[in-house]
């Protein structure tokens, strides 16, 4: 029998692994690699990063220097358009694009005026716009970016730019600024005349300072709806402070109203179809009339016109057909400053017993025309009056009655509707009225009334021999005329704001109302090259003054009150600048010669003055050394004013002066150097 020695292979060191103890091996592996790996992405990545922001950092600093080396005045500052439309500068400083250490960078700049504001520790920096007055600071800001992936980042750093000849802000002014009943006034704005930039609001406790260059300065004091105020003169040392406290005055209100109008042209104020003379011969004749403040030349040597009468037929079917004024009566004929023209279909109107001779004469031999001496119709028609280029001044037509035929061609507005046994009948007459408001309107002796609307501007009636005029009759100022609708109405207190006269009621007048302090002043219309200033208008609380009126200059009867109107002249002005000239202790200074743009007027007895100047004009007090006791003033900016607008200044301080007497000689102090 056989003996089988059997072997057991279990072996208890068996160091081999299992499959689930190799998967968690390799999940701990990856873990930690994919760990590992993060964290060189991140150092990578924040090195790459701060590689960038050092790049960037240094190329807006390596800007900033490279621009503080301009000379102060070379440094230019930013156009606001470009503000507006990059937000950087493209004018003086384009952007740049450069690549540092593989990296693309975009570097663009902008210089702005800055000032400082606040005191102590709340003093600030203030961007100011391109066209403010420069403070002797600039502010230049170097903007680098660059791209991140998808992501755009940029670094932006600012520095200063003195003017070596700034003063520093080495002193302060403060104060308290209450009403006359003494609440406090919050919201008003403070600041030096010297130096507009030396300014603050005050807190809504009334309480203001701001810093100054160390100096003597004025303060005002402005606030809508309460009067300015301005201090003496405070010195302010360096390190030091001044103290202005006032108290403002409300602004009461009035109201001056009127009517507005302008004369340009001559016009027709009468037209009579018919009047019988004695020997039974049918007269007719119209009347012209110059309400401008020039005469008007009518003609040339005896038979020449510069104007031309057209005559216009009865519809339907209407024809216009120029009168021929055959003669003058006079050589040259004019009409006269507000004077009068009679043209007539013959030399000598007789009415009334009394002879009546014409300027002008139309028709052929024995003064018939083409349709015999009847050129006005006793039917519809009508008048126009031309320059010698055919260019209509104005015209009038007429319907024979009510419901009648519309001669369309020569009508303004509405036509005349005549009656039956009137206009254009025998021994009647259209005649233009005299004045106008917005409930009415009047007829006299003083004709002028222009709406441009026929129904309004005539009336019909008798034929009077006191309605006969010609170029000997007795001339009056107009009190009305062609009412100007959109006239800029202002006053030179200063505080009030202009008006637009606007078309009041049905009968077409130019009206105007404007709110202004109590007080006397002058207030000045325009309508495009007409202007007129009304002045000594005193206005109280409350009240509403007419102007003109028998107080103001230019004066108006009081006959008219109801229908005052300012009559506007033709003029050379654009615009109207207004302000005060004080002296040193803020009492006004008359007799001041204000100089804008080569227009000229003198300050009255309160310092004001109100002068017609151009687009953008400079003013000039003491223009001149017109009055040597004090100093000459020139605004350091051009006052932007246009067409009808008035513009008040800030006010002007004049110093005292002297004059120096010497004489220059050369090195040996004997012989004299001219020139």
């Amino acid at each position: 029998m056989y003996k089988r020695n059997v072997t057991n292979f279990k072996n208890s060191n068996n160091s081999g692994f299992t499959l689930i103890e190799i998967i968690v091996m390799v999940a701990i592996m990856s873990v930690f690699f994919v760990t590992i790996s993060g964290i060189f992405y991140a150092l990578s990545k924040g090195t790459f990063l701060s590689k960038s922001k050092t790049i960037a950092n240094n190329l807006a600093q390596e800007r900033i220097e490279y621009l503080k080396n301009y000379t102060y005045y070379r440094l230019l500052v930013t156009p606001q358009s470009d503000i507006a439309l990059y937000d950087y500068d493209n004018t003086y400083y384009p952007s740049e694009e450069m690549t540092v250490g593989e990296i693309r960078f975009t570097r663009s700049v902008t210089v702005r005026k800055v000032r400082e504001i606040g005191t102590g520790s709340n003093r600030k920096l203030e961007e100011l716009s391109e066209t403010d007055p420069d403070t002797g600071l600039k502010e230049i800001k170097v903007t680098v970016s660059w791209q991140e992936g998808n992501v755009t980042k940029s670094l932006s750093l600012s520095n200063l730019r003195e003017d070596p000849d700034r003063s520093p802000l080495d002193g302060r002014i403060y104060g308290t600024i209450t009403s006359t009943g003494g609440a406090a006034i919050g919201n008003a704005t403070v600041y030096t005349t010297e130096d507009m930039n030396y300014s603050a609001t005050t807190e809504t406790d009334g309480s203001y300072e701001f810093a100054v260059t160390s100096g003597s300065y004025h303060v005002k004091v402005s606030k809508q709806g309460y009067f300015d105020s301005t201090s003496g003169s405070l010195t302010v040392s360096p390190s030091g402070d001044a103290a202005y406290s006032t108290q403002l005055s409300q602004i009461l209100l009035g109201h001056v109203t009127g009517y507005v109008a302008f004369n340009g042209h001559p016009i027709i104020v009468t037209v009579v179809a018919s009047t019988i003379a004695p020997n039974g011969f049918a007269q007719e004749y119209l009347v012209l009339r110059n309400p401008t403040t020039s005469t008007i030349f009518f003609g040339n040597g005896f038979n020449i016109a510069n104007f031309k009468i057209k005559a216009v037929s009865s519809p339907p079917g209407e024809t216009v057909t120029e009168v021929p004024i055959t003669s003058f009566l006079y050589v040259d004929p004019v009409i006269p400053k507000y004077g009068y023209f009679l043209i007539a279909n013959t030399e000598t109107i007789t009415l009334g017993g009394v002879n009546y001779r014409a300027d002008a004469v139309y028709g052929g031999s024995n003064h018939v025309f083409p349709y015999g001496a009847d050129i006005i119709l006793d039917d519809a028609g009508g008048i126009i009056l031309t320059d010698s280029s055919d260019n209509i001044l104005d015209k009038v037509g007429w319907k024979d009655r009510p419901g009648g035929k519309i001669p369309t061609v020569s009508v303004e507005g509405t036509v005349l509707s005549c009656g039956a046994t009137g206009f254009p009948g025998d021994g009647r007459k259209i005649r233009r009225q005299d004045y106008i408001s917005s409930s009415g309107s009047g007829s006299g002796t003083n004709p002028a009334v222009d709406t441009d609307n026929n129904l309004r501007d005539f009336d019909e009636d008798r034929v009077y021999p006191a309605d006969i005029y010609n170029s000997t009759s007795t001339k009056t100022t107009p009190v009305s005329g062609f009412q100007a609708t959109g006239a800029i109405v202002s006053c030179n207190d200063g505080y009030s704001n202009a008006v637009t006269a606007y078309t009041y009621g049905s009968y077409g007048a130019a009206y105007f109302d404007i709110a202004v302090p109590t007080g006397t002043w002058t207030i000045a219309i325009t309508s495009g090259n007409y202007y007129m200033e009304v002045s000594s208008v005193v206005v109280a609380s409350g009240g509403y003054k007419v102007i003109p009126n028998s107080r103001t200059t230019p004066y108006f009867s009081d006959s008219y009150f109801s229908y005052a109107t300012t009559i506007l002249s033709s003029g050379p002005t654009n615009g109207i600048i207004t302000g005060r000239v004080l002296n040193t202790s803020n009492a006004p200074i008359p007799n001041i010669l204000v100089d804008a743009g080569g227009y000229q007027t003198l300050t009255n007895t309160s310092g004001r003055f109100m002068v017609g100047a151009p687009v953008d004009s400079f003013v000039t007090a003491n223009y001149n050394y017109n009055n040597t006791n004090y100093t000459t003033y020139v605004t350091t900016y051009a006052i932007p004013v246009t067409l009808g607008q008035m513009v008040d200044i800030p006010d002007i301080i004049l110093y005292s002066a002297g004059q120096i007497d010497g004489w220059v000689r050369t090195a040996n102090r004997i012989d004299p150097l001219p020139g």
